[in-house]
C-alpha cells in the first residue's frame, strides 16, 4: 500500500503564497479556476482557461505548472505510454520555464518545482522506472527542505512536510539505510496530524485546494488509520457534495470498498454517473465489479470485463482477472474460470500488491475452496451474519484438507467475530492464527497480529499492543508485506505519543 499511497500523492499540488502584484509567477483567477477544473477532471474547460491566461498574462510561468499538472493526471489515469512521454517532455519544459523566471526564488516557484518533481517520481514509479523515480523523489525532497528552512510557516510547507513524513515514515525497515543521508526519517503520526491540519485550514487560504485536501486526508485515513471505516465516514460526515466531482467520488468508492460498504458504493455509482465533461476513470468499473462480486451479484462479470476491455494500462489487471475467475467459479462456468486464471498469469504486471497476490495464486494453480471464498466475499460485502453462518455451517475439518485452508478458516472466523463486536472470540481466533501460522508466508498471521495490536491499543493496554505490533513486523513476510508493515509502524508511533 506504500506503493498505492505514493501513487495517490499525484493528486496534490502546492498551495500558493500571497504574491507581489508585479510577480511573473502568480495564481490569477484564470489559473485558480483552471486548477479547480483540473482537479475536477474537467480538462477541456481547464484548457480554455489556460488559453485565456496565455492571452492576458503570457509571461506568467504558473501557466506551465497548470499544463503540466493536467498532463500528469491524464497520464496517471490512462497509463498510456504516449501520455507518459508527453508528461516527461512537458516536465522538462516546465522546470526550464520556472528556472528562467525572474521570480524563481519565491515560495510559489519553489513549490512548483517540488510538486513537478514529486509528480514525476510518482509517474515514473507507476511506469516501473524505479531508479529514475528515486532520483526525482530525492530532488523533490531536497528542494522542499531548502525552501522549508527559509519559510517554515508557509502553508504549503505544512502539506509537503506531512507528505514526506508519511512517505519516508512508511518506508520498510530494510530500505531505511538508503535514506539515512537525508537526515529525515519521517514520522507517520506527525504526517497524519499534518494532513488533518491541512484539511482543516485549506479553505481560508485558497478555495482551489479544498477538494485536494479532502482527497489527501481520505487516502491518509485509508492507509494509516486502525479503523477501516474512518475514510468512508470522513467523506459521509465531513466532505460536502463529494458526489459532484469524479475524483472525490473515486476516492470515496475506494474507501467504501475498504470499509465493506458495498451497497452504499453501488448506490453512489448508479446515482452519480460519469459526466460527459469529466475525464473518464476506468478504475470505477474495477471497483464496481469487486463490489458486485462481494454481494454475490451476477453483474460482477459485466463490470470486470468492461474494465479489462477499456483500460489500456496494467494496474489491477491481474487482480481483475482473479476476481473474474472467482465470479465464474461461483456461477459454475469452469471453462471461463480456467481462462481467467490463465490470464492472471499472462496479462498485466505484478508490481502492485493486489496484482502480486493474484499472480502467486494463479501461478500456484488457482485453487479455490468454495466455502472459504463465499465466507470471504460475504464478509467483504459487509454481510457478517451470513458469513458467520457459512463458516459455522461448514465447520467440518474435512472441508479444509490442507493446513493453509484450516488456517484461513480460523482467520475468516476471527475477522467476522471482530466485525460483529465479539472481541473475546476475535482475540481467541486471532491468537490461534498468529500461533499456528507465523511460518506460512501468507498474510493471515501478520494481519491477525496487527488486529490484536489494534484491539489492545483500543483497550489502552499499551504493553500488549506494542507486543503484537512488533510481533506483526517480525513475522510479516507475505504479498501484503508493505501495507501491513506501515500500519504496524503507525500503531507503534501512536503508542509513543
Amino acid at each position: 500500500m506504500l506503493f498505492g499511497f505514493i501513487f495517490f500523492l499525484l493528486f496534490f499540488f502546492a498551495p500558493p503564497a500571497i504574491q507581489r502584484l508585479n510577480a511573473r509567477i502568480l495564481i490569477t483567477p484564470n489559473c485558480r479556476n483552471a486548477l479547480k477544473n483540473i482537479f475536477a477532471l474537467k480538462f477541456a474547460r481547464a484548457n480554455e482557461l489556460i488559453a485565456a491566461e496565455k492571452l492576458q498574462n503570457p509571461d506568467n510561468s504558473f501557466i506551465a505548472y497548470c499544463e503540466n499538472y493536467r498532463i500528469f493526471l491524464q497520464a496517471f489515469i490512462s497509463e498510456r505510454e504516449e501520455d507518459y512521454s508527453a508528461f516527461l517532455q512537458n516536465k522538462t519544459n516546465c522546470l526550464m520555464i520556472i528556472s528562467k523566471d525572474v521570480d524563481n526564488k519565491t515560495a510559489l516557484a519553489h513549490f512548483v518545482v517540488t510538486d513537478v518533481l514529486l509528480h514525476s517520481a510518482i509517474l515514473k514509479l507507476k511506469f516501473n522506472d524505479k531508479f529514475s523515480a528515486g532520483i526525482d523523489l530525492y530532488k523533490s525532497f531536497k528542494n522542499f527542505a531548502k525552501h522549508n528552512a527559509k519559510h517554515p510557516e508557509h502553508f504549503g510547507n505544512v502539506k509537503h512536510s506531512a507528505i514526506f513524513n508519511l512517505v519516508f515514515g512508511a518506508i520498510p525497515e530494510e530500505y531505511k539505510k538508503f535514506i539515512g543521508f537525508l537526515g529525515f526519517e519521517g514520522n507517520i503520526a506527525e504526517g497524519v496530524l499534518g494532513i488533518e491540519h491541512l484539511y482543516n485550514n485549506t479553505a481560508k487560504y485558497e478555495s482551489a485546494f479544498a477538494a485536494e485536501s479532502a482527497v489527501l486526508l481520505g487516502i491518509t485515513y485509508r492507509l494509516f488509520d486502525t479503523d477501516d471505516q474512518r475514510s468512508y465516514r470522513f467523506f459521509i460526515d465531513k466532505v460536502a457534495n463529494f458526489e459532484s466531482q469524479s475524483l472525490l467520488r473515486y476516492i470515496f468508492a475506494a474507501s467504501a470498498l475498504q470499509a465493506n460498504q458495498c451497497n452504499s458504493l453501488i448506490d453512489m455509482i448508479n446515482t452519480h454517473l460519469q459526466k460527459q465533461d469529466e475525464y473518464e476513470i476506468p478504475n470505477f468499473d474495477y471497483i464496481a465489479g469487486v463490489a458486485h462480486l462481494r454481494l454475490l451479484k451476477p453483474d460482477a462479470g459485466f463490470y470486470l470485463n468492461r474494465y479489462l476491455s477499456n483500460f489500456e494500462g496494467t494496474s489491477l489487471v491481474k487482480s481483475a482477472y482473479e476476481k473474474l475467475a472467482w465470479h465464474y467459479a461461483l456461477t459454475g462456468n469452469t471453462k471461463a474460470q480456467n481462462k481467467a486464471t490463465q490470464n492472471v498469469v499472462n496479462k498485466g504486471d505484478d508490481i502492485r500488491e493486489d496484482d502480486n497476490k493474484a499472480f502467486k495464486w494463479a501461478k500456484n494453480g488457482g485453487y479455490i475452496n468454495h466455502y472459504l471464498l463465499k465466507a470471504r466475499l460475504l464478509f467483504d460485502g459487509g454481510n457478517y451474519p451470513d458469513a458467520l453462518k457459512m463458516l459455522h455451517k461448514n465447520a467440518n475439518p474435512k472441508n479444509y484438507p490442507s493446513a493453509s485452508e484450516k488456517l484461513e478458516y480460523f482467520y475468516r472466523l476471527s475477522r467476522v467475530y471482530h466485525k460483529k463486536g465479539d472481541i473475546k472470540n476475535a482475540k481467541r481466533y486471532y491468537s490461534k492464527v498468529v500461533d499456528s501460522g507465523a511460518n506460512f508466508g501468507v498474510y493471515f498471521a501478520p494481519y491477525s497480529a496487527l488486529m490484536l495490536g489494534n484491539i489492545f491499543e483500543m483497550e489502552k493496554d499499551t504493553a500488549k499492543a506494542r507486543f503484537f505490533y512488533r510481533k506483526c513486523l517480525k513475522i510479516n513476510t507475505n504479498e501484503y508485506k508493505n501495507s501491513i508493515e506501515q500500519k504496524a509502524k503507525a500503531g507503534i508511533n501512536r503508542l509513543l505519543h
